[in-house]
């Protein structure tokens, strides 16, 4: 298994539940090789690294919000690929996998509140990751859009912005929906706040555990369909 290649199906099924338990093992490891003070889940701040990582943070939820008001909550939700539209507008005119990009900037920010080489390190766990799933989702959509699909992926790079085409930002940028479907994402720079406060990362705990008990009844009561509020056809 190449580290680079393509993800394996269960590692697109499991994402969400091994993101989230990247964050206590990461932080159990940081805890056993750096020997930080204080509890293993709660170090105390840097307030530079701590500053940075609450920007780095904040900036990935709201890219991820943004997505999530054009991508649907059912699509996010999914266990596998939904490759039957083609998004190519919002944040998917600028790259094409703005959701992971929001994640990846979130819990790298995550990280650096053990420090800049906790940081570096977290963020390139989840980039081989996330690097591994897109390519497993692009075998799929090569196979149902082929087309269209080239064309877009030939414009818009996969994580790094080239340019901001401000001519594709139609549609909405935040909506009840991708609030609440991204509430464990948004708890987290909200977590890191109060931390800083408060000097030590005490609260990430409390405030991840509000934030997913509130996805998770999201989607548990309004079960949410995978459609797209905005779809176009490819912007040539």
């Amino acid at each position: 298994m190449r580290l680079l290649g393509c993800a394996r199906s269960w590692e697109f099924r499991y994402r969400l539940p091994i993101l989230i338990a990247s964050q206590p093992i990461f932080a159990l490891l940081i805890h056993i090789c750096g020997h930080h003070q204080g509890s293993w889940y709660a170090p105390p701040i840097s307030m530079s690294a701590g500053l940075t990582g609450l920007a780095i943070a904040t900036l990935g939820a709201l890219v991820r919000v943004w997505s999530a008001s054009i991508l649907s909550a059912g699509i996010m939700g999914s266990k596998n690929p939904e490759t039957g539209v083609l998004i190519t507008s919002g944040p998917f005119a600028v790259v094409r996998n703005p959701l992971y990009v929001g994640t990846m900037l979130i819990f790298t920010g995550y990280g650096l509140c053990f420090g800049w080489i906790a940081g570096l390190l977290f963020f390139l766990f989840h980039a081989i990751r996330y690097v591994r799933m897109v390519s497993f989702e692009e075998l799929q959509f090569q196979d149902s859009q082929t087309a269209e699909f080239q064309r877009y992926t030939q414009r818009v790079p996969r994580f790094i912005p080239r340019r901001l085409p401000l001519e594709s930002w139609t549609g909405p940028v935040c909506t009840l929906e991708s609030f609440l479907g991204n509430a464990l994402f948004v708890s987290i720079p909200v977590g890191v706040a109060v931390s800083l406060w408060s000097g030590s990362l005490s609260w990430i705990v409390p405030a991840e555990c509000t934030g997913g008990l509130v996805m998770l009844l999201y989607f548990a009561i309004s079960k949410p369909q995978i459609n797209t509020k905005l779809t176009e056809p490819d912007l040539a």
